[in-house]
């Protein structure tokens, strides 16, 4: 018996992954939003939907893309400068951009 490589047992493992998502339609279903790709019971469905909204979030901002280069104008008018809090992992840090 011919022994694998360790890269030739991934592509065997990837290709496995990829029949399985293929007999189960998955791109099709995940472009619909169906959250039974994950669980079928109502109790988890009802969860998983709800996050699958940054799904069309492309689509939706592309329609509204004039309104947003408009409001980069404006704030790029209005302000020197911006600052931005934020948290990661419990850390806080601060950035400091130029718009100009």
């Amino acid at each position: 018996m011919l022994k694998l490589t360790a890269e030739q047992k991934t592509e065997k493992k990837i290709a496995g992954y990829l029949k399985t998502l293929k007999a189960m339609n998955f791109s099709k279903r995940l472009r619909l939003s169906d959250p039974t790709i994950w669980k079928s019971e109502p109790e988890h469905t009802k969860a998983i939907a709800d996050r699958l909204g940054w799904l069309t979030v492309p689509a939706k901002m592309q329609k509204r893309i004039d309104e947003i280069n408009a409001f980069v104008s404006q704030a790029k008018k209005e302000f020197t400068h911006c600052v931005v809090m934020d948290s990661f992992q419990g850390r806080r840090f601060h950035l400091r951009h130029s718009l100009h």
